[in-house]
């Protein structure tokens, strides 16, 4: 599934007055393309991956999923986000039809987590909520659980697991809906940094075995290149396209790369261009 960003802006009412979040942003990914959104602080990076995910509107442009030619859809056609924007109805479809597949499913930097729910409920929600058969649900729910390592904490509860745990019962969460396209905001900036290393590592795992285009929201500029194929690089507000880097290194990747010259002139190369940006932002009062 291809993500067809198409001159999106946003602005909204602010404490003081009008702020423009941000301004004609047009951007398409590949399918099963896994692109790290990269910016200074109160850019828009958050206001574009809600705005992809149907959760709020934009002012004005649009966002298009289009599936290749031969997945079930001709290329070119496309669904519109203001129909993701839909939230589906509990319970099987009218008529007995399949519960039909979501666009998007977003991961957040908060756990969101149902506290009073295990950690096999939590990740079953979706699921339940679309009216899932239950065979079909307990499949999924353990097929996900297995996949990021859960299944021996899938009777426990939230409030007993680490914050690298609880994250990976959100990922599972999201990968259960079987979603086309997999939006993550900061998903790893709560955690620590050994944790935070291996995470990324589960992350191209997983990335690699489901292989859902995937749009990741990060301040991170190291786990932008290491992650990801692409990287968009917003301005300081209002957000616009600074520029779409292509990351250079080859797949798979494990943790030897970070340790390599390659790896920390592309990283300095990244930080040549984000540092005027990040420094205006930062004089301007717009890292918040």
């Amino acid at each position: 599934m291809r993500v067809v960003i198409e001159g999106i802006s946003k602005r909204y009412r602010g404490r003081r007055g009008e702020v423009e979040a941000l301004r004609t942003v047009d951007f398409e990914s590949r399918d099963g393309e896994f692109v790290a959104v990269l910016g200074p602080s109160g850019c828009g990076k958050s206001t574009l991956l809600s705005i992809v995910a149907g959760l709020i509107p934009p002012t004005s442009g649009r966002v298009r999923f289009v599936r290749e030619a031969g997945a079930g859809q001709e290329a070119g056609a496309g669904r519109d986000v203001a129909e993701a924007r839909t939230p589906p109805a509990a319970g099987p479809e009218p008529g007995g039809a399949a519960p039909r597949r979501p666009l998007t499913a977003v991961v957040f930097q908060e756990f969101a987590l149902f506290p009073w729910r295990t950690v096999r409920q939590n990740v079953a929600f979706g699921p339940e909520v679309r009216g899932l058969p239950a065979s079909e649900r307990r499949e999924r729910v353990e097929r996900y659980l297995a996949m990021v390592g859960l299944t021996p904490f899938a009777d426990k509860y939230p409030g007993e697991l680490s914050g690298g745990m609880k994250q990976r019962v959100g990922i599972a969460r999201a990968l259960a809906n079987d979603p086309e396209v997999l939006l993550m905001d900061e998903p790893l900036s709560a955690l620590d940094a050994q944790t935070r290393s291996l995470m990324q590592l589960d992350l191209l795992r997983l990335w690699r075995e489901t292989a859902k285009t995937v749009l990741y929201v990060t301040h991170n500029l190291q786990e932008a290149a290491f992650l990801s194929e692409r990287i968009l690089l917003l301005s300081r507000r209002p957000g616009r396209v600074r520029a779409v880097i292509d990351v250079p290194f080859a797949r798979p990747r494990d943790e030897d790369l970070l340790a390599t010259p390659e790896f920390a002139a592309f990283s300095q190369d990244l930080w040549s261009l984000l540092r005027d940006e990040a420094r205006a932002a930062m004089e301007a009062g717009e890292d918040g």
